[in-house]
């Protein structure tokens, strides 16, 4: 190869080199478009309902779409931290679609649930009942419904047969928790386990369901769209009546029934330490009727002077029956027998512990190995 080849070649190599580091100098090469940065924001991962508290699971966070850049560049202050916990215990007042991102003007005021307290009337009173979901609607009634509590209960008395009935101890209550929670949790309820709720009722009712729980089975019954609907309105303007009289308030949201005739009086009674509920209170409500006690006999006693010789019995016809002598008259045989002309007493007992004596019962654990 000729020198002047290599001159040539070499000096086209060096040229080349000078054009790249020239080149690299200059800001060519190498040179790329600046990426965008990502936006991350709170969504949701499935669809949210009003009134329902969020759970962490429910939200998740992702990039900004082109298409949601502007509106985020005009409202940044409505979007949430992008992080789970910033939607926990937060509670929707619109719904949101899964995969919306979730704004401040989408959910509540981030306060704590209403106490008890506040959900109630004055002079009423809050009572729980824990029932399986096949006595309370599957489960089913939301708090804020109305609804009837009924007893079942097996009745049995000295010399009757025994009976298993239902009637209602408690009219139109409102519910006011559910799960023993004050927040209102949207999550399936889970399979074999009772269903805790608790209701709004005057002193009275509240005693009765305690009372009765230890003696039937009790059930929530719902009540129709119509008559939760005027029930609502009813206690709506009682509760916004600040300056109402208490005394003024109704102990009942039930009318025209007879069992609620004397509802005040027995709310009262309560109040005052005066009435104690019972068994009485059952057989009123279930429309138990005894017998007539037995007409009491005529007795006659026969004095010497301050000593008695003896004692004459007549039937209340007036017809003799008996003569007593005073050294073996028996106080106790006297007491048995004024027991006996008090008519028949009640029992009231579960319908499991009624059908299981011979057994036990399962559910209190009673007449066991008798």
């Amino acid at each position: 190869m000729r020198a002047s080849t290599v001159f040539a070649l070499t000096l086209a190599i060096l040229i080349g080199l000078g054009a790249v580091v020239g080149a690299r100098y200059a800001g060519y090469l190498g040179k790329t478009e600046p990426k965008m940065r990502e936006i991350q924001v709170l969504v949701a991962a499935r669809n949210l309902f009003p009134g329902d508290v969020i759970e962490t699971s429910w939200v998740k966070t992702r990039a900004l779409r082109p298409d949601e850049i502007p509106h985020y560049e005009a409202n940044k202050h409505l979007y949430l931290p992008p992080v789970q916990g910033a939607a926990a215990l937060r509670v929707p007042k619109r719904g949101i679609e899964a995969d919306s991102p979730i704004l401040r003007d989408d959910l509540q005021d981030m306060v704590k649930p209403e106490p008890l307290h506040a959900r109630l009337l004055p002079n009423m009173r809050a009572v729980n009942l824990t029932v399986p979901k096949d006595q309370s609607a599957g489960g089913l009634i939301q708090v804020g419904e109305w609804v009837d509590v009924y007893m079942t209960t097996t009745i049995s008395s000295e010399g009757g047969a025994e009976t298993t009935r239902t009637a209602p101890i408690a009219n139109r209550l409102r519910v006011i928790a559910k799960r023993n929670a004050l927040w209102n949790v949207f999550a399936a309820l889970p399979e074999g386990k009772p269903v805790h709720f608790t209701l709004e009722a005057n002193p009275y009712r509240a005693g009765l369901i305690e009372f009765a729980r230890t003696k039937g089975t009790l059930s929530l019954v719902p009540l129709s769209a119509a008559e939760q609907k005027s029930l609502e309105e009813k206690r709506a303007r009682l509760m916004q009546q600040k300056d109402i009289d208490v005394a003024l308030l109704p102990v009942a949201f039930t009318d025209n029934s007879s069992d609620y005739d004397s509802e005040q009086i027995r709310v009262e009674a309560l109040n005052r330490g005066e009435y104690s509920i019972g068994t009485n209170d059952l057989v009123r409500i279930f429309d138990l009727n005894t017998t007539a006690p037995p007409r009491p006999e005529i007795r006659v006693e026969n004095f010497n002077g301050l000593k008695r010789t003896n004692t004459l019995n007549f039937s209340a016809d007036g017809v003799f029956v008996s003569a007593e002598d005073p050294k073996g008259r028996s106080t106790a045989a006297s007491a048995k027998k004024n027991a006996a002309n008090t008519g028949p007493s009640f029992q009231f007992t579960p319908p499991d512990c009624a059908s299981n004596k011979k057994g036990g019962c399962s559910t209190c654990g009673k007449n066991k190995g008798s």
